[in-house]
């Protein structure tokens, strides 16, 4: 068994030779499967989208090509010419899928410089393959990052099981594998996986302390209330709440750890009812909600400029549901809140902003519905 997973990690860590056609192919497999995971709609905020969001695969892919380069400079022209194929490919293939269509290449620009940067960053990385100590010193930013990566995936796990949960384990199960694969010397790998967990209990210990979210905000889908209101939280545990100004129905928020709680505002006879939510964003950050429920559900329909051919989807059901017919949408309201409403229809995708809010001024709730233009 042993001998087995020598011999694989000598296969991977060096032993393809990275010709040009072996590169290609490569970044064509990694583009498009990349692509089919961004389309797949039951795929959205799960581990098997990461790879189009963050780098923890494209560390491995580069790496493995690195080390199967002849040269420093073989290496950073052949892994340059592989994200300089696979990265646009990617977006490229979700062009048909993507309601603004070549809008999605404004995403590319981001990956774009850091593909200028493979090609400095892979020249050094050819000296992996020498096993030397700068080589573990070339590896160690790559494990810090896994290892930086891998918690915050860890965190979202957590909090939302299983958000993440495969991204987390393949963060640490890569950075192990390179650090293992690579070099055989038991000084190189202890003081390897010294730097993963030292970088790793630091990002847990800072993501335990940091973790208290404050934020202020105003109550707008809120009629104007007494210097008597008060609020009160269902769960603690997640967040609290302080009532600071009545007149402009502002309210300081510290939410304690992810999760959904409700918040009930009391004045008088009155009360409103609201939800508090932290969650984790697919790209892993932390957001923090807060909408008034409606007191009954709200049932509003608005009318689309032509019929609709496919399905209807929303970006956030917690808001609202939605019945599609024919050129008709019927939305069911929860909240006080707007939501993306995707409608398939004969241009492809189109994308529209349908929300329930109180005008204080006319002291009425009102509609609101209109084409999305992402600016």
């Amino acid at each position: 068994m042993s001998n087995q997973v020598s011999k694989l990690n000598g296969k991977v860590f060096g032993g393809i030779r990275m010709t040009w056609p072996k590169v290609i192919i490569f970044a064509v497999i990694a583009g498009a499967f990349t692509a089919l995971m961004m389309i797949i709609p039951g795929l959205i905020k799960t581990s098997f989208q990461d790879i189009g969001i963050s780098f923890e695969c494209w560390i491995l892919f580069a790496v493995i090509i690195m080390l199967g380069c002849k040269s420093p400079l073989d290496s950073a022209v052949k892994t340059f010419a592989f994200f300089l194929i696979s990265q646009p490919l990617v977006y490229l293939i979700q062009v048909p899928f993507y309601y603004d269509g070549f809008g999605i290449f404004m995403y590319y620009g981001y990956w774009f410089h850091w593909t200028l940067l493979t090609f400095p960053m892979a020249f050094f990385g050819w000296f992996l393959g020498k096993k030397k100590w700068y080589s573990l010193l070339i590896l160690s930013p790559a494990l810090c990052f896994l290892a930086m990566i891998g918690v915050s995936y860890a965190i979202s796990a957590i909090h939302s099981f299983p958000n993440h949960l495969l991204s987390a384990i393949f963060c640490f199960a890569s950075a192990l594998w390179m650090l293992f694969g690579i070099f055989g010397k038991a000084v190189f790998r202890l003081i390897g996986l010294g730097v993963i967990i030292v970088t790793a209990a630091v990002c847990a210990l800072m993501s335990t302390v940091f973790l208290t979210v404050d934020i202020q905000t105003n109550l707008s889908d809120t009629p104007a209330i007494s210097e008597n209101a008060y609020v009160e939280v269902e769960d603690e545990s997640i967040a609290k709440v302080t009532l600071e100004d009545t007149e402009n129905k502002r309210v300081r928020l510290s939410f304690l750890r992810h999760g959904s709680t409700t918040m009930t505002l009391t004045d008088g006879d009155m009360q409103y009812k609201y939800q508090l939510v932290m969650e984790s964003t697919q790209t892993s950050r932390t957001d923090c909600k807060v909408w008034r429920l409606t007191d009954e559900p709200v049932v509003k329909t608005a009318t689309l400029p032509q019929a609709a051919t496919g399905d209807i989807r929303l970006t956030d059901e917690r808001i609202c549901d939605a019945e599609l017919n024919g050129d008709t949408i019927t939305f069911t309201f929860h909240a006080y809140s707007y939501t993306h409403v995707i409608v398939e229809d004969e241009n492809g995708e189109t994308e529209y902003s349908a929300g329930l809010y109180y005008d204080e001024d006319k002291n009425e709730v009102k509609f609101d519905f209109y084409k999305y233009e992402d600016d």
